[in-house]
């Protein structure tokens, strides 16, 4: 039970802009492996 509480506390410190953050660069990994040979849609995703 302890390290659930520690798990919730530790979650409840992830503020907004780091999970803006972490949300932008899932974003760009999926662009990464969405990129064969389809570079204008890359851009797109990217820019």
């Amino acid at each position: 039970m302890k390290k659930q509480n520690i798990y919730q506390e530790s979650n409840k410190q992830f503020t907004s802009l780091e999970h803006l953050i972490y949300l932008d660069l899932v974003k760009l990994l999926l662009a990464w492996n969405n990129c064969f040979g389809l570079e204008a849609y890359c851009y797109q995703i990217r820019f």
